[in-house]
């Protein structure tokens, strides 16, 4: 008796299972159906309308949009079926991606930018006097690889040209000199009244500067960019050139700086007076913004 009763109510429970989940169904409430393309409206202020966006014609979308099922890929519901890929920048890596996409795999892709051009931080236009202009900042092509110099001639004729920079600073007689920076050779000789010729002298002379195993520790660490540069180049060109340049450039001191932003800080031990040692240093002959174009 007892079992026929537990067997009477299972059923009975599972039966009203069945009906609410077949309600639910028919009157829609609970994760809307894939076929719905998310837009993101704010007049509507429906919650569920808004989240779920407006239905759409059946046959429409399986000719000309993607359709997927999976709750976190909702937002991608309705993109055209020509494309194969989303990707999100148009700079110079969001078109390196999608050129090589298109060239070597047949992929077509959308690129999208918040900004209202092409380009990234290297967008380029002439300005009311025909002049050339970076809107974010000069960029300077260099690189040490040929791969990369043969793949950005096809986009662009290239014109040369290596960066250098002059800084003005005080010697130790505290007279004003226009230095080379980075700092090398050159710098330390005017600087100092020394007279390095080679290499070994230039290291042997940095070396004395730097902080030693003795002085940090055998597990010392810099802490902040302050440290990392004495550490590379001393105390007496830190505090004459890279403090100051470093506060006209960023308006931060370098002990305002993650000590990892100076692990790339430049120096030559040789007479080397350019910004960069890549041997390849070009600028595109027409901008960047016509390279993009190009690519």
């Amino acid at each position: 008796m007892i079992k026929f009763r537990q067997l009477l109510l299972t059923s009975g429970f599972l039966l009203l299972l069945v009906v609410y989940v077949k309600w639910n169904i028919g009157v829609g409430i609970g994760c809307p159906v894939t076929n719905q393309i998310v837009i993101n409206e704010a007049d509507e202020g429906k919650g569920e309308e808004l989240r779920a966006g407006k239905p759409r014609d059946e046959e429409e979308i399986a000719e000309t949009r993607h359709s997927v099922g999976r709750e976190e890929f909702r937002g991608m519901n309705g993109l055209e079926k020509k494309y194969n890929l989303v990707i999100v920048g148009a700079g110079l890596s969001g078109a390196v991606m999608a050129e090589r996409a298109s060239k070597l795999l047949g992929l077509k892709s959308l690129v999208i930018d918040k900004r209202d051009h092409i380009g990234g931080n290297c967008y380029d236009y002439l300005d009311e006097h025909g002049i050339r202009t970076s809107k974010y900042g000069v960029h300077i092509f260099h690189t040490k690889h040929d791969r990369v110099k043969d793949y950005v001639q096809q986009f662009s004729e290239w014109i040369p040209y290596e960066h250098r920079v002059i800084a003005k600073a005080r010697d130790i007689d505290g007279k004003a000199k226009f230095v080379p920076m980075p700092p090398n050779q050159q710098t330390v000789n005017m600087l100092f009244h020394e007279n390095i010729t080679s290499k070994e002298q230039m290291v042997d002379w940095l070396d004395k500067r730097r902080p030693s195993r003795e002085t940090g520790g055998e597990g010392y660490r810099p802490r902040n960019g302050e440290e990392m540069a004495i550490s590379r180049v001393g105390k007496e060109l830190y505090e004459m050139l890279i403090k100051p340049y470093t506060k006209k450039q960023w308006n931060k001191y370098p002990k305002e700086l993650d000590a990892e932003v100076f692990t790339r800080l430049p120096y030559r031990e040789d007479r080397d007076d350019r910004y960069f040692d890549d041997p390849w240093q070009n600028l595109p002959k027409d901008g960047y913004t016509k390279m993009f174009e190009n690519m």
